[in-house]
C-alpha cells in the first residue's frame, strides 16, 4: 500500500474527501515526525510505538576493497507493535 492508497482507505472510511483525508494524514505524520525529532515515544494503544534508538558505531568491511570502515553512533526510528496488533497478524496467516 502506498500514501495514495492510505488517503483513498481513510477518506472512505471516514467520509472526508480525498484533500481532507490528505491533510489529515500529512498532520499525523508531520506531528510523529516532530515529536519524534525531541525524543518523545509515540504509543498509539492497540496499534504500537514509536521511539528512537541510538544505533551503536560499529566498523564494517567494504565489500570490494576489503578496506575497515567506521560508522558513526546514529539515531533510527524503533517500531513495536501491541500485541493487539501482533494478534491480528498472526491470525491473518
Amino acid at each position: 500500500m502506498n500514501r495514495v492508497d492510505l488517503v483513498g482507505k481513510i477518506a472512505a472510511s471516514s467520509g472526508l474527501t480525498i484533500k481532507e483525508a490528505n491533510a489529515a494524514l500529512v498532520a499525523a505524520l508531520d506531528a510523529v515526525a516532530a515529536a519524534l525529532a525531541h525524543g518523545e515515544e509515540i504509543t498509539l494503544h492497540g496499534f504500537g510505538s514509536f521511539s528512537v534508538r541510538q544505533r551503536q558505531p560499529r566498523e564494517l568491511v567494504h565489500p570490494r576493497t576489503k578496506e575497515r570502515v567506521r560508522v558513526a553512533p546514529a539515531p533510527t526510528v524503533h517500531f513495536s507493535p501491541a500485541t493487539r496488533l501482533r494478534r491480528q497478524l498472526a491470525s491473518d496467516r
